[in-house]
């Protein structure tokens, strides 16, 4: 049970850490939008745009820990399927 307890607790640390990430990319972008009246069209769209990835990237966390949640209750059965290993380093190294 110890052992249980402490994977539970790695869990929800990296869970929060996570999630953490994209609020604070988000606040961060929509303080330099709200700060700065001078933006240009072109930047200003620049900080909307990441905002909008970063709320996708928020939202696609949360959706993946409910679907663990549902894995782990047995409600859901894990499917194997290829990936395109490319396009996701690539969504990865856009969100850095």
């Amino acid at each position: 049970l110890k052992a249980m307890d402490e994977q539970k607790d790695e869990f929800l640390y990296t869970v929060t850490h996570e999630l953490r990430t994209p609020l604070t990319s988000i606040r961060a972008l929509s303080e330099i939008v709200h700060d700065n009246p001078d933006l240009t069209d072109e930047e200003r769209q620049q900080y909307l745009q990441a905002i909008t990835r970063e709320t996708e990237r928020l939202s696609h966390l949360i959706n993946q820990v409910l679907s663990l949640e549902r894995y782990e209750s047995g409600r859901h059965r894990l499917h194997p399927a290829p990936v395109n290993l490319s396009r996701i380093i690539q969504q990865v190294t856009t969100n850095m």
